[in-house]
């Protein structure tokens, strides 16, 4: 007789920084969201990166090589 694999304890809900989910209306001040398959997920309209969280991309580096060599 075989087995069922039981299934796997649910992931613990994101952490949210809840003083950017202030007045946000899709998240309701939360910062989380349930997906339609009933996982947390951080709300994509209050929890974005910032630019500084970001490293730059070396396409978004203006390198000025006139003044590089005399």
């Amino acid at each position: 007789m075989a087995h069922a694999i039981p299934p796997l304890p649910p992931a613990p809900a994101p952490r949210p920084d809840l003083s950017l989910a202030q007045d946000c209306r899709h998240c309701h001040e939360w910062g989380t969201v349930v997906t339609p398959h009933g996982h947390h997920e951080l709300c994509p309209d209050c929890q974005h990166p910032t630019h500084s969280d970001i490293a730059p991309q070396s396409a978004d580096i203006a390198v000025d090589r006139t003044s590089a060599h005399p």
